[in-house]
């Protein structure tokens, strides 16, 4: 098995024998605690020992050379026991990759605990390259303004800088980032450093002849695109503008006969609320088998008219998982809520919280950086120093949740809930731009 060391804390590893068509990034954090990425889509949080024979295991050791190497970092290891170790994890790797995700026992875990983890660098960074759209979207979580956009030249020493303090996984989005010229230049950059690349897109320029299938030739490995209805008219109202719904179909079926993991992401609200089992069918009658929602949701104190309450979430996604029950599709869902409210375990829908400031934080046009897509508060400036940024007192606050309301505090879930989204806390209505459920 190819295995590639860049920098101190990454691996990038391509799979060969069992793992074959694979690719692998495991991140080392501490001799404790890591994390395998796989094919860019999937992420184990690693435990104990099992960074140390997930690193030999994909580099192609056998038993024997495993126990060579850890024998030397560990005293009074029995050869049985790491045989036996090496056997159980290999297994289960295996076995995860099959698509049984129920395996996963000495390993580690599917997700992480917030604020307990502590963490040197996110594991992935959106940078927006443009606020620049053909869209004018009126729920956008963009705030409506202009930034100096960077040159791709500073961008790739940004990717270099990002690269250095261990973040393996680089999204590109906006506005709408494929109008940014410089794009499949620093997916190339990106690629040379051993990034897993993606993009946020509308959709609406991957249909242009060969356009996407450069990119992914150069290293792109996801693509989402923002669908908003299976109707033309309604899309192109909350698009503001006519055309869009076609251009938007067109790109998800380039995206879609291309070698990439492609998802789709569709907002939950009152205008899209009652036809929204509709335009999830329409996905899947176009081949998306990874359809994303998130909701823009109304609070007790929330003003916004298009916001649903938790109530009509509840029902909307009860609906949306029956059909993708039925027709073998990934249901994703999105926008951290408070457990109290809506809890997405008791829908299947996995763990959701805020991982602001700890799995992703975000990048403007300009460089600055921010906690994520939604909260525009700068914390420092790319090809600055990372501890300050890493380190400031919003970024910590966010964190170590100490937002959280005080009745949070004696709940039991507070761990994996972590009180929701800081921003609805602070103003109601809100739309987590957030892609956790990565890619």
């Amino acid at each position: 098995m190819n295995a590639k060391k860049v920098g101190s804390k990454t691996m990038v590893f391509r799979g060969q024998g069992e793992f074959k068509g694979h690719r692998f990034h495991l991140r080392i954090d501490s001799e404790q605690k890591g994390v395998l990425i796989i094919d860019a889509s999937r992420l184990i949080f690693l435990n104990g020992t099992a960074v140390d024979y997930a690193a030999h295991i994909l580099a192609g050791d056998d038993a024997v050379k495993t126990y060579k190497a850890l024998g030397k970092k560990y005293r009074k290891l029995k050869k049985q026991e790491v045989t036996d170790d090496y056997n159980s994890v290999k297994s289960q790797l295996v076995n995860y990759i099959a698509g049984n995700t129920d395996i996963i026992e000495t390993v580690g875990q599917e997700s992480p605990l917030m604020g307990a983890d502590e963490l040197p660098s996110p594991y992935r960074m959106d940078i927006a390259l443009t606020y620049r759209c053909q869209n004018r979207c009126g729920h956008c979580y963009n705030e409506t303004k202009e930034k100096p956009e960077t040159d791709v030249e500073t961008w790739k020493k940004t990717l270099e800088w990002l690269w250095g303090v261990g973040i393996p996984h680089i999204v590109f989005t906006g506005g709408e980032p494929t109008l940014y010229e410089g794009l499949k230049k620093l997916i190339s950059k990106s690629e040379e450093l051993g990034q897993i690349t993606g993009l946020i897109t509308n959709g609406r320029n991957l249909a242009r002849p060969d356009y996407l299938k450069e990119l992914v030739n150069t290293g792109l490995d996801h693509v989402q695109i923002t669908m908003l209805s299976h109707l033309e008219s309604q899309h192109d109202e909350l698009a503001g503008g006519k055309g869009a719904w076609k251009e938007t179909v067109a790109g998800i079926k380039a995206a879609l006969a291309e070698d990439l993991y492609v998802s789709t992401n569709t907002t939950i609200m009152k205008g899209t609320l009652a036809d929204i089992t509709e335009t999830m069918e329409f996905l899947i009658f176009l081949g998306v088998k990874n359809i994303a929602f998130n909701a823009l949701i109304r609070s007790g104190q929330g003003k916004s008219t298009e916001g649903i309450t938790f109530d009509e979430l509840a029902a909307a996604l009860e609906k949306l998982r029956r059909i993708a029950a039925e027709h073998d599709a990934n249901l994703i869902w999105y926008a951290p809520t408070p457990y109290c409210e809506f809890n997405p375990v008791n829908y299947g829908l996995g763990i959701k919280q805020c991982t602001a400031c700890s799995i992703n934080m975000a990048m403007e046009p300009d460089g600055t950086v921010i906690p994520c897509q939604s909260y525009y508060q700068p914390l420092g400036k790319a090809l600055g120093d990372w501890d300050k940024i890493w380190n400031n007192e919003l970024c910590k606050r966010i964190r170590e949740r100490k937002y959280m309301p005080e009745k949070c505090k004696n709940c039991g879930m507070w761990q994996l809930c972590g009180g929701g989204c800081p921003l609805s806390i602070e103003h109601g209505d809100y739309l987590c731009g957030d892609r956790f459920s990565n890619p």
